[in-house]
């Protein structure tokens, strides 16, 4: 719907110019109201849309790559112990999981304990985690992460996937186009 109005428009302001600039071209006084009229319902029209975008959880977070399916996969199965996530759904975690703790969010850059900075570390790993193993171990170690929340395409995910088929310590429990969910065994 709101493509056609958006034609209409083009059509309309095309016409602009020449209604202003030509004085041979002569539309009938009623083409300024019939124009902001149009405009008020296009306007109407995309506000409309965008709010019910907004309302639509699962729809906008598809369209921002969250993961929402993964999400309700959590809520119907509970999962115990610490968890890694990726840092671009700190945020949103927080927002629509707040009884779980996440690992970082995007509040994170600036944190810095003697002189080394948590995210400049969580780089590193999720870069190029098997060069970082020691560093992703003392991680998953000392905050006791028992699953992680991420990308299929994570380069930790596909680390300790395939370190696990040498010692089944890591096993996915779900996966969609947007997220995968691993667990420690």
């Amino acid at each position: 719907a709101s493509f056609s109005i958006i034609q209409e428009l083009e059509i309309l302001i095309g016409g602009l110019p020449a209604f202003f600039n030509n004085k041979k071209v002569y539309l009938p006084k009623i083409s300024l109201p019939i124009f902001l009229l149009l405009l008020s319902f296009t306007a109407g029209s995309l506000f409309i849309e965008n709010v019910s975008l907004a309302s639509d959880i699962s729809k906008w977070s598809a369209e921002g790559k969250y993961p929402y399916n993964a999400l309700g996969y959590i809520k119907k199965n509970p999962l115990s112990g610490n968890m890694w996530n990726a840092y671009n759904w700190g945020g949103y975690l927080i927002w629509q999981l707040p009884q779980y703790k996440t690992f970082i969010d995007g509040r994170m850059t600036s944190w810095n304990e003697n002189g080394k900075f948590f995210t400049k570390e969580y780089r590193l790993i999720s870069y190029d985690p098997e060069k970082n193993s020691g560093l992703l171990n003392k991680y998953l170690s000392d905050y006791n992460i028992r699953w992680i929340l991420d990308t299929p395409e994570s380069k930790v995910i596909k680390y300790l996937l395939e370190k696990s088929n040498q010692n089944s310590q890591w096993k996915s429990v779900y996966e969609d186009e947007i997220s995968i969910i691993i667990k420690k065994q």
